[in-house]
């Protein structure tokens, strides 16, 4: 017969190989979502309601284009219609071609547009980086369509400007269609679908930022007025910012699998003989927060008290890896830095275990005397413990203060494009699980999880006093180390490596501490 520890051996395995074979089925299933090719695309169309079978309408293929260009960007946009066909981020490459990353391909981008009326574009001039168009309406109304590339921000400006000719005041709907494919190549898991609302506040306990994820079956009003709509991926977005004197709203739009699309609706008057104008900035780009913010674009995705605290951890992991040109070492180096950093709890947690152990015999004196009666037991135990000023868990300190700061990281990692594609060891790509090899049964074998966990283990096994104990400690056995090997089972391998290198650079100081 086993004994107690066996079982609780027994039972992490077990349990282990049943959490890993689930979360990789649910892998696989997350993956088979339809290729970019496949989603609607974006066209000049008349302003109607927008029906959930076909909520966008299809691009013209036989439309001519016209091409913008700027250091960062490349845009092909319909030569009749002023929609944004596709984006090329020059700076930014495709990991399967190894060419620039193309967003949108042949599904649409951006169609920013009177609502009133499908305005008959004429091109009625083109430079290299800007472009207009202009329509005499039956109306009364003279129309312009200005498109213009930022080169400093990384984005793009258009402007609907219209001129009333009549004498009365005229109200004059707009409206910006917007759509993201998935453009990246990564598993559909590693790489969601998102829309980000920014929206006005009408009570304090209300969230700036509303969001969204793809699948929607239905359209989907957002509430209260929008500022700024963002439609991402991973690693890249698309970030609408709006004309800050018009009111907008935003329906979020059913589309299919792989896609997300939204349509901002706003509107603007114009007085007898008046010419006014709307315009809209466009951010195309990777969203991690340093882009963003060079773009002007640092309200697009919130940020909260951990986050800011992990762009602090960024700064120093770039940094590193300026110096070291590798981001695996460059994690190692950030992960050894702050367990240095918290060293000093450490020290703190080594002595207390020793004092714990010091007490044992005092302990075993307890525990025969109240045999009887469990709960005086207790009390008298942590009567003991406060005396001396010592407590069970105290191993567990160093740990418990990584977990606020890996987290912290998490949050701002996990959106470092600099991590895409980048290579350490084994690891093809340090933003997703590190897949040694493939399993049968299309598992995949990942082990920097499984060495985690056996360097948790060592850890866990350290940081506890050594005292006999009536049954086994889940605290100082396979059980918790078991389960965060599966919770990181799937986790990008760059957090894994860092808390690996935190495991072992803590029993390190673990050793030196008890010298």
């Amino acid at each position: 017969m086993t004994n107690p520890e066996q079982r609780v051996w027994l039972a992490s395995i077990l349990s282990a190989v049943i959490l890993v074979a689930y979360a990789q089925v649910l892998t696989k299933t997350s993956r088979q979502t339809p290729p970019p090719s496949e989603a609607p695309a974006l066209s000049q169309a008349p302003a109607q309601p927008l029906k959930v079978e076909s909520p966008i309408p299809r691009l013209l293929t036989d439309e001519e284009s016209v091409v913008l260009e700027s250091s960062s960007l490349r845009v092909e946009l319909g030569k009749s219609s002023g929609v944004v066909r596709s984006v090329v981020l020059k700076r930014m490459q495709d990991l399967a071609t190894k060419k620039p990353l193309t967003i949108g391909k042949k599904s649409g981008v951006l169609m920013v547009a009177f609502a009133d009326e499908p305005a008959a574009w004429s091109l009625r001039d083109q430079r290299a980086s800007s472009a207009s168009w202009v329509s005499e309406g039956s109306d009364g109304l003279s129309r312009r369509l200005d498109v213009e590339l930022d080169d400093r921000t990384s984005s793009l400006v258009a402007t609907l400007t219209a001129s009333n000719r009549e004498a009365v005041e005229r109200h004059i709907p707009v409206r910006a269609l917007a759509m993201w494919s998935r453009n990246d190549e990564m598993a559909g898991q590693y790489n969601m679908l998102e829309a980000m609302v920014n929206t006005k506040k009408t009570s304090d306990w209300q969230r700036s930022h509303l969001r969204y994820s793809e699948g929607l079956r239905e359209p989907k009003p957002v509430p209260r007025g929008t500022t700024m709509v963002t439609l991402a991926e991973r690693f890249f977005c698309q970030a609408i910012k709006l004309d800050p004197g018009a009111p907008a709203e935003t329906i979020l739009l059913p589309s299919e699998r792989g896609t997300i699309a939204a349509e901002i609706r706003s509107s603007m008057n114009a007085k007898p003989g008046a010419t006014i104008s709307y315009k809209a900035r466009v951010y195309f780009g990777p969203r991690d927060f340093f882009n963003l913010r060079d773009a002007g674009f640092e309200q697009a995705f919130p940020l909260g008290f951990l986050a800011k605290i992990g762009l602090v951890l960024m700064v120093a992991l770039k940094g590193l890896a300026s110096i070291v040109k590798n981001y695996g070492l460059a994690i190692i180096l950030l992960a050894a830095g702050v367990t240095a950093a918290l060293a000093p709890f450490t020290l703190i947690s080594v002595r207390s275990m020793k004092r714990m152990q010091e007490l044992q015999p005092r302990m075993d004196q307890l525990k025969k005397k109240h045999a009887d009666d469990p709960k005086r037991m207790n009390q008298e135990v942590f009567a003991l413990f406060k005396e001396h000023k010592v407590s069970p868990l105290s191993g567990c300190l160093p740990m418990l203060l990584q977990l606020p700061v890996f987290f912290a990281l998490w949050s701002a990692i996990s959106h470092v494009v600099e991590l895409r594609g980048a290579r350490f060891l084994w690891i093809k790509d340090l933003s997703l699980p590190d897949r040694l090899a493939k399993l049968p049964l299309g598992l995949d074998l990942n082990i920097l999880p499984i060495l985690m966990a056996a360097a948790m283990f060592m850890q866990t096994k350290l940081s506890q006093p050594k005292v006999k104990s009536s049954g086994p400690n889940p605290f100082s056995g396979p059980l918790m180390s078991v389960i965060f090997g599966v919770m990181f089972y799937q986790v990008p391998a760059g957090l894994v490596l860092y808390w690996l290198t935190n495991s072992l650079t803590s029993i390190l100081w673990y050793k030196l501490a008890k010298v």
